[in-house]
């Protein structure tokens, strides 16, 4: 994931509505990294 910038996300469902789930642990992660995701999956 390092070495090609690669996300990971997994699935929930709430309240009936499936949803993607990212979990964001690095401090640097910034808005255009969260805006980039959907594009990805």
């Amino acid at each position: 994931m390092q070495e090609d910038g690669d996300v990971l996300v997994t699935s929930a469902v709430i309240d009936g509505m499936t949803v993607l789930r990212p979990c964001i642990t690095n401090f640097r992660t910034t808005d255009a990294d969260i805006d980039a995701l959907p594009a990805q999956h």
